[in-house]
């Protein structure tokens, strides 16, 4: 007969009980705070910081955070275990593990809430990782309307007025009609001047582009292309740069929930492993019941 088979039968089936809330409550609060004093006392003698650990999970701030839900864990799951007075195996795993659970839960609840700030560098890896994850997410969000306004910000010579004969003497052309242009045209001119920049190789958008740099600026055509030129340039480069910024945050998010993934799967079978240790042992009057 296996094991479970052998618990099954050596309990009365009158007073047969597979779960205790009560006891996975209490061994998630002690869980917790656990952690959260480990957490307090790591910041305190520098085993570990408030932004987290720069070298990562094999770091010595990655390695103490790990402990920290381990140590945690493992305590919660061993009390939840003895509190529910269960002698199975598998019920005390299961207790450790459903102990994991809720605690892991409301980490996350307190991390995502605005306590953060207070409990994120005490609740060891999890906070960092929820905190990696959270800004690479939003390095990964969409980036061409930032791009654009952080350009527009500096787009001032895009549209400034010519000086006055220098533009159609340097170059030989006759400036356009120069117009007070308003803010809306500018705004106008702008979108066109940027829809070119992101088509790259699109003549037409490139010559509407320039044809709207000339109208709002008042300036000839070749001083319009030079205009539109060196922003295509500045746009490129920002381009380029953004991108590899997203990649690398694409990297930091896939580091992140790695060390989050390992961090929670040692932390069940920890649980796992508190609530086989904990569970209470078998009293005279069931070692009688299983003989009989």
């Amino acid at each position: 007969m296996s094991e479970l088979g052998r618990e099954r039968a050596a309990t009365p089936v009158g007073t047969l009980r597979r779960i205790s809330w009560g006891g996975i409550v209490a061994g998630a609060i002690l869980a917790l705070m656990i952690q959260f004093m480990l957490g307090l006392f790591g910041l305190g003698v520098g085993l570990s910081t408030a932004t987290g650990a720069p070298g990562g999970i094999l770091s010595v701030a990655g390695i103490w955070a790990v402990v920290v839900v381990l140590v945690g864990v493992f305590a919660g799951g061993f009390a939840a275990a003895r509190f529910a007075g269960i002698p199975s195996a598998v019920d005390g795993a299961l207790h450790g593990i459903v102990t994991w659970a809720v605690t892991a839960l409301l980490a996350l609840y307190l991390l995502t809430s605005g306590a953060a700030g207070l409990v994120g560098g005490a609740f060891g890896v999890l906070g960092q990782s929820v905190d990696d994850m959270a800004r690479a997410a939003e390095a990964l969000g969409p980036a061409s309307a930032s791009l654009g306004a952080s350009l527009k910000a500096n787009s001032a010579q895009l549209f400034a007025p010519a000086e006055a004969g220098a533009d159609g003497a340097a170059s030989g052309e006759a400036a356009a009609p120069e117009g007070a242009a308003t803010p809306q045209d500018r705004d106008a001119a702008y979108s066109e001047v940027l829809d070119a920049a992101a088509a790259k190789g699109d003549g037409e958008a490139r010559n509407t582009a320039i044809s709207a740099i000339a109208r709002t600026a008042g300036v000839g055509r070749a001083e319009a292309e030079r205009r539109f030129d060196a922003f295509a340039e500045r746009y490129g480069k920002a381009q380029a740069a953004g991108e590899a910024d997203r990649q690398a945050a694409a990297s930091r998010l896939a580091r992140a929930s790695f060390s989050a993934f390992v961090a929670m799967l040692l932390g069940m079978a920890v649980g796992a492993a508190g609530g086989v240790i904990g569970r209470p042992g078998r009293g005279a009057g069931e070692g009688r019941s299983a003989r009989h």
